[in-house]
């Protein structure tokens, strides 16, 4: 489970080798934005056996070698060396500007958990926080109140040192659920996900509404919903906002009332109208490239034996996926598997998207 690698303390995960799994998990894409190299899809007999012996986990080969020899030892080194070397190289580029191949200019944003790889992505050169995924700061067992959520939200906010923060809401379901949030086939990858099931439990999804307004206060932050899927979801959400906005004023707290809301398109349906939720209000859309990408495939990016339908550089994706079409006054961002070298083929910087998110 995701919530595994935070109940962790940073740097005792020195890496991860799974039995089975999927390297588009979104354990396994933590466990990347993370910094922890990973392979999956070992078998059984590999781990049985595997307590207190060495191992060399080479991630990218896809190969574990347990009991290494000295010579093995010494590739390995020689390959973590390579690696310094080009990191190193690559930061010597951060001032550089981020342009396409046809010259067009266009900010890189990043994916976070928390403050600390907000701090991380900013030093790496991020123009802001593309997705910051709140659900995992609700970590399993604990569902934090209105200040908790505020105070997480404005060091986040501190960490970007006055760039752009944009919040998803929680989207609790599926691989990456909290102890007390829906479980089961309720929150399965097609059932009560992200703004579906915040619309089924509208105190929590009010405390974090008022906890978000609150912090705009301290930096530019943006709100989107994941998971929407007709106008009706989007139209539901924002009445939830109105409601807290009464309610702040009437407690007579700080907040900012004309933050930006807006939808995360990883629903085929909601993709195809678009258009319509400008007309509601909604005032940006990011790409959510992962969930996107196995609906329109009508593929579980968990499922191993599928894998090879899972891709997010597809002509369907292409024609899905509204990056053509950026209307006035909007923001369109890819976020985050389509930003990635691997899924960006020859053809993909010409298209129009104003901003690309990727993990740090």
């Amino acid at each position: 489970m995701p919530t595994d690698l935070f109940s962790v303390p940073a740097g005792r995960i020195l890496g991860l080798i799974t039995a089975e799994g999927s390297g588009q998990s979104h354990a396994a894409i933590i466990a990347r934005s993370l910094n922890i190299p990973g392979i999956t899809q070992v078998g059984e007999d590999f781990l049985k056996d595997c307590d207190g012996r060495e191992v060399i986990l080479n991630a990218t080969e896809g190969e574990c070698i347990l009991d290494p020899d000295a010579a093995a030892r010494q590739r390995a080194i020689t390959c973590i060396c390579e690696m310094q070397r080009q990191n190193e190289e690559l930061n010597a580029q951060l001032e550089l500007p981020n342009r396409t191949r046809d010259g067009k200019e266009f900010e890189l944003l990043a994916n976070c958990f928390g403050p600390e790889d907000v701090g991380t992505a900013m030093e790496s050169g991020a123009s802001g926080v593309g997705l910051l995924r709140s659900s995992y700061m609700m970590m399993p067992g604990h569902a934090m109140d209105e200040q908790e959520q505020y105070l997480f939200y404005t060091s986040c906010l501190a960490a970007a040192r006055g760039r752009t923060v944009t919040v998803r809401t929680f989207d609790f379901g599926a691989d990456r659920t909290m102890a007390d949030a829906y479980q089961g086939v309720q929150s399965s990858k097609l059932g009560l996900r992200g703004i579906r099931s915040s619309l089924r439990n509208l105190p929590q999804m009010a405390v974090q509404i008022c906890a978000l307004m609150r912090a705009a206060t301290k930096g530019p932050l943006r709100v989107m919903f994941p998971m929407v899927t007709d106008i009706e979801d989007w139209d539901s959400a924002m009445q939830v906002v109105d409601h807290c906005r009464r309610k702040l004023t009437e407690r007579g707290v700080e907040f900012e009332p004309d933050v930006p809301f807006g939808v995360m398109l990883s629903v085929p349906a909601a993709c195809l109208t678009a258009e319509d939720f400008t007309v509601h209000g909604c005032r940006f859309f990011v790409i959510g490239t992962n969930d996107l990408t196995q609906y329109t495939h009508a593929v579980s990016r968990e499922l191993a034996i599928a894998e090879h339908y899972y891709r997010p550089a597809s002509p369907a994706m292409k024609s899905s996926s509204p990056w053509w079409w950026t209307p006035p006054g909007k923001r369109t961002s890819p976020s985050p598997s389509a930003a990635s070298p691997s899924a960006m083929p020859s053809t993909r910087p010409s298209i129009s998207a104003s901003d690309c998110a990727a993990s740090p």
